[in-house]
């Protein structure tokens, strides 16, 4: 048979698909038609009021969320919290959600899943999580990853007290139990075979077994509150850094990451965005200003991704370029002291200046 006359007919048994029909070699008598069993009930639509104890997302973060369906939020009250209120973050106005980041986290929220948020340095991750449990009332807790951590650093340590032994907590543990929002910053800097201990708590039930703790076995098994949440942030999955632009990464052995129930890539804010993150920051300056300083920098983002450039630029060095330019009243000179000296590379440096002249039509 001949090329196009196959290709014809898997085009028309195609259209019957699309369409909804079935393949016209094989058509099924009408009386032995069913209906096809959604695989997901109807999202609800109903007014009524939310139940007590929490809010839309829209109301909570300002707009409906990317897939259309505006999600309950639990929600607290400081009083919920006796002495750990003091741990709730405080809301940054300013801040400015990404909600293609923002609806997978609070999905994990909810759903109470390890959620690992991975994306290119100053992105956001962590202050992102930091806003959700401001938002909410929760307490919060910030754990930096780093390569001289042991299990002690995380978990406590035995101790004497008093001619006897006892155990000092760490600072996890007891945040699990108090069911604070952790955030464990760069977690893949710590040794592999640190994060092992953590294994039992990144699990569903979100126990630590501490087998330093003197005591039974049942004594050495920490509970944590039903509240408490946990969520990962990092440069990368844990598998290395094949870029190279992350040079304390460590590989992560594989029963640790199988543990993170959700990877939310995280991007920088859109150029709309970033304009208004740096224009709330420093009002005075221009619309045009701000602007420039965006798209230079999303060149520089491009070259970057490509690995093209080895340093990459994040709206805290926005922020310091526009705050220089608005001290010195010259973002020449300011980009050249922010930005420029992050180069050293000919090819660098000559590629940032050509981004630099593209967009304010000067040379450095």
């Amino acid at each position: 048979m001949a090329t196009s006359t196959i290709d014809a007919l898997i085009d028309k048994e195609l259209e019957g698909l699309r369409s909804g029909g079935t393949s016209p070699k094989k058509k099924t008598p009408a009386k032995s038609k069913k209906k096809a069993e959604p695989l997901f009930s109807e999202p609800t639509t109903t007014t009524e009021a939310a139940p007590k104890g929490t809010k839309k997302y829209s109301e909570l973060f300002g707009a409906v969320p990317p897939s259309g369906t505006d999600w309950d939020v639990p929600v607290y009250s400081r009083d919920d919290w006796g002495d750990n209120a003091e741990f709730i973050p405080e809301v940054n106005e300013d801040y400015i959600f990404a909600h293609n980041t923002l609806e997978p986290l609070i999905l994990a929220y909810t759903n109470n899943l390890k959620a690992l948020t991975v994306g290119p340095t100053g992105c956001g991750k962590t202050s992102i999580v930091e806003q959700v449990a401001a938002h909410i009332n929760q307490p919060y807790l910030r754990i930096n990853g780093r390569a001289d951590m042991d299990s002690d650093t995380i978990l406590g340590r035995p101790w004497v007290s008093d001619g006897s032994m006892d155990f000092m907590l760490g600072e996890m543990p007891k945040a699990a139990q108090a069911g604070f929002i952790i955030a464990f910053d760069e977690p893949w800097k710590t040794p592999s075979g640190i994060q092992m201990a953590l294994q039992r708590f990144y699990e569903r039930e979100g126990t630590f077994q501490l087998d330093d703790m003197p005591g039974e076995l049942s004594d050495k098994i920490i509970h944590s509150d039903p509240r408490c949440r946990m969520f990962l942030s990092d440069n990368v999955v844990g598998t290395g850094d094949g870029a190279a632009q992350y040079g304390a990464t460590l590989i992560q052995d594989g029963s640790t990451l199988n543990r993170m129930d959700m990877v939310i890539k995280m991007g920088y804010l859109s150029a709309k965005d970033e304009v208004s993150l740096i224009k709330k920051a420093m009002p005075t300056l221009t619309d045009a200003l701000a602007s420039r300083m965006v798209k230079t920098f999303n060149l520089i983002r491009t070259n970057v991704d490509q690995g093209e450039l080895s340093a990459a630029v994040s709206p805290r060095n926005l922020l310091a370029w526009a705050e220089l330019a608005l001290q010195l009243g010259d973002e020449k000179m300011a980009f050249t002291w922010s930005v420029l000296g992050r180069y050293s590379l000919p090819e660098e440096i000559g590629t940032v200046k050509e981004h630099y002249r593209t967009v304010f039509g000067d040379s450095l």
